[in-house]
């Protein structure tokens, strides 16, 4: 009797979260908080999801995310004609590993097929105006970008040619930009790579403490890492073994 893959799961935020902290990343598989998302966070949060589809009643938004929304939602109308939205996508990326995606826009605009990501930030992104390829915001060149470009297999391919572009929707309190990143050859590897480390790291249980100015306000997994007293209430535990599809482990 043939013996079962075991398949190793990544996403865009757990690799992110891996490279900013694998200590955060080891806690995020098995613990989940229970205080509610700061102010910004969760305007974002109900900002995505009206542009999902969600209803306003529903979602019940702040009065500034939904002058997020409606920024977004004139820029958008103007630009792109839009394919499909909250797209997921689960694929083998090596031999062992299978990338998990969830795309929030398939669009085309003049210039062809082009992916679509919401950001809804408190300040404008920052912008190096000039570098081998041109002006470039690096928040648009991180693994997110390389993640989505990443080509899925025929079966999961809603365009002929899977893009070689992704547009990041950015928008704050009074702005709002389109950051591009078009695909590099290299991006493929550095996924794989990327991968590769972390699941060699969880195999062996590498996960150091980056300690750093992070911690204090950005790391929902702070406590229970600095041992604050009584951090147990604050989370509860949960199964999101990465050798399974991740669990939504943040919110109800």
């Amino acid at each position: 009797m043939t013996k079962r893959k075991k398949w190793f799961y990544v996403s865009t935020s757990q690799l992110s979260q891996y490279y900013q902290c694998p200590a955060r990343y080891a806690f995020s598989r098995r613990y989940r908080g229970l205080a509610p998302d700061p102010w910004w966070l969760q305007d974002g949060n109900d900002s995505h999801a009206i542009m999902a589809g969600e209803d306003v009643e529903v979602v019940q938004p702040s009065a500034r995310a939904l002058r997020l929304v409606e920024s977004a939602k004139g820029l958008v109308a103007a630009r792109y004609d839009i394919l499909g939205t909250e797209v997921e996508q689960v694929f083998p990326i090596t031999p062992v590993i299978k990338l998990q995606r969830k795309i929030d826009v398939l669009a085309k605009d003049d210039k062809g097929p082009v992916l679509l990501d919401y950001k809804f930030v408190g300040r404008p992104w920052n912008v190096i105006p000039k570098t081998g390829y041109g002006r470039m915001a690096p928040k648009a060149s991180g693994i997110q970008s390389k993640c989505y470009l990443y080509p899925p297999p025929d079966r999961l391919n809603h365009f002929k040619i899977w893009p070689s572009r992704i547009h990041f929707i950015v928008a704050d309190d009074d702005n709002i930009n389109v950051h591009e990143y078009i695909s590099r050859p290299g991006d493929r590897k550095t996924v794989q790579d990327a991968s590769r480390a972390v699941k060699a790291a969880w195999d062996k249980q590498w996960m150091p403490k980056m300690e750093g100015f992070l911690c204090h306000a950005y790391c929902d997994k702070r406590a229970v890492c600095f041992e604050e007293p009584e951090w147990q209430e604050e989370y509860e535990e949960v199964k999101n073994d990465p050798y399974r599809l991740d669990v939504r482990y943040r919110g109800r």
